[in-house]
C-alpha cells in the first residue's frame, strides 16, 4: 500500500440495501458528506489522497442506504503519520562493522534517514540517509569499547515516522580487543554472563615474588623475579596463564566495559553448570597439556577454559603451577581478606575461599550488562 493510502474494510450481510455511501473528514474540517459511493457487493475502499501528516486525523462513516431509507453509521478514525519501520536488527560484520535491516511494507516513500548515538553522548540527528533499500552498513566502528545505538524513520516530504531504535554491541563470542595494550581475548557465553575465557594478561608493572602489598597494587608473572614489564611478557608463563594480581590490583584490572566479577555473580556461573560440586569439571580445559594429571572430570563443556596458573602466596613463594588454578571476586570479606575461586587437578568441584589480599591471583573478566 501506498503511503498517503488509507484502506477501509467493512462488513454488512442485508442484500436488499442499494449500495453503500461512505462520508469523510479530514483534521478539522466539516464532513464531507457522500464522499463515495459504492456497489452494494462493495466491502473495501482505498482512500488514496491521504496527506502523511502526523497532526492530521482522518474519519470516516460508511452507512448502507436503499431509497431514502439509510443504516446507522460504522465510524473509523485514524492517524495520518507514516507507518514506522519494523523488525530493526543488525549482523555484526566484524568489531568496526555492523550491517542494520528493517522491515517496512509501504510505498511512495521518498527514504528512510538514521540517527546514532555512541555510548551515553548526543544522538546525531540524520546521520546517514537511505533511498530505498532497508539495510545500511556502518563501518569504522569500535565495538571493542563502544555502545551505539540507531533510530530508522521513514520520510515523505516534510512528514517523518515515528522511529524504531536499536542498540549494537559486541555479541559474546567475539574477540574483544583490549586498547590499553592490544592483547585479543576469546570470549564465551554461558548461561546471561559473558566471560573472558582467557586469563587477563594486563601488565602495567611487575614485581618480584618478594614484594607486596595488601593495599597497593602488585602485578606478577608466576616464575619472573624481575621488574621489567617487557621480558616479563616474552616468559612463556606469561604467555599461556597471564598475570596474577594482588587483590588491590585485581579491582582496577579489567578493560572498560569489563569488570572483576563478585562472590555472588561467581555463584551465578556455578549454579548455572550444575553447582560447585561438578561445575570444576565443566570449566577446566580438557586434557593434560596444561593440567597435571589425572585432571579429574575436565571437560570444558562451558567454554570457560580454565588454567592451573598457579598463585604467589602471602609469603611471596610462585606455587602449584599445573596442579591449580585461583580467581579474584571483586567480593572483600574484610580488611585483610576477600573471596576467591580455584580449579584443582585432582576435582571437579569448584572451590571457593577466603584469600589474603596480598596474595597474586589470575583473573578473569566478566563483561558489564
Amino acid at each position: 500500500m501506498s503511503i498517503t493510502e488509507k484502506k477501509l474494510t467493512w462488513t454488512y450481510d442485508d442484500k436488499s440495501i442499494e449500495g453503500f455511501k461512505l462520508d469523510r473528514k479530514k483534521g478539522d474540517e466539516a464532513w464531507q458528506e457522500a464522499y463515495q459511493t459504492f456497489a452494494k457487493e462493495t466491502r473495501s475502499w482505498n482512500d488514496t489522497e491521504v496527506i502523511p501528516d502526523p497532526d492530521l486525523t482522518y474519519s470516516y462513516r460508511i452507512y448502507a442506504y436503499a431509497g431514502r431509507n439509510i443504516s446507522s453509521q460504522q465510524s473509523i478514525s485514524a492517524s495520518a503519520e507514516l507507518a514506522s519501520p519494523t523488525g530493526l536488527e543488525f549482523t555484526i560484520n566484524s568489531i568496526t562493522s555492523v550491517t542494520l535491516s528493517w522491515e517496512y511494507n509501504i510505498t511512495g516513500y521518498d527514504g528512510f534517514k538514521i540517527d546514532r548515538k555512541v555510548n551515553e553522548g548526543a544522538w546525531e540527528m540524520g546521520f546517514a540517509t537511505v533511498n530505498s533499500d532497508t539495510t545500511f552498513t556502518q563501518n569504522g566502528l569500535d565495538l571493542n569499547n563502544n555502545v551505539y545505538y540507531f533510530r530508522v524513520y521513514a520520510y515523505y516530504n516534510i512528514y517523518e515516522s515515528l522511529k524504531t531504535e536499536n542498540l549494537v554491541t559486541l555479541k559474546c563470542g567475539y574477540p574483544f580487543t583490549d586498547s590499553r595494550d592490544g592483547t585479543e581475548y576469546e570470549t564465551v557465553q554461558i548461561g546471561e554472563q559473558c566471560w573472558m575465557k582467557e586469563n587477563l594478561a594486563f601488565l602495567p608493572s611487575v614485581s618480584d615474588p618478594d614484594n607486596g602489598s595488601q593495599t597497593s597494587p602488585y602485578y606478577y608473572v608466576y616464575g619472573y623475579e624481575g621488574t621489567i614489564v617487557t621480558e616479563a611478557k616474552t616468559t612463556a608463563n606469561y604467555q599461556t596463564y597471564g598475570v596474577l594480581y594482588n587483590w588491590p590490583a585485581s579491582l582496577t584490572a579489567c578493560p572498560q566495559g569489563w569488570s572483576l566479577p563478585s562472590d555472588d555473580e561467581w555463584t551465578i556461573l556455578t549454579d548455572y553448570l550444575g553447582g560447585s560440586s561438578v561445575a570444576g569439571g565443566k570449566m577446566k580445559e580438557a586434557g593434560t597439556t596444561h593440567w597435571n594429571s589425572p585432571n579429574t572430570g575436565a571437560t570444558n563443556s562451558s567454554g570457560f577454559s580454565g588454567l592451573p596458573g598457579g598463585y604467589r602466596s602471602y609469603g611471596g613463594s610462585f606455587n602449584s603451577l599445573g596442579d591449580y588454578g585461583g580467581w579474584w571476586s571483586s567480593s572483600g570479606i574484610s580488611s585483610t581478606c576477600a573471596w576467591g575461586r580455584y580449579l584443582a587437578y585432582g576435582y571437579e568441584d569448584v572451590g571457593r575461599n577466603d584469600y589474603y589480599k596480598g596474595c597474586g591471583f589470575s583473573v578473569r573478566c566478566l563483561r558489564d550488562n
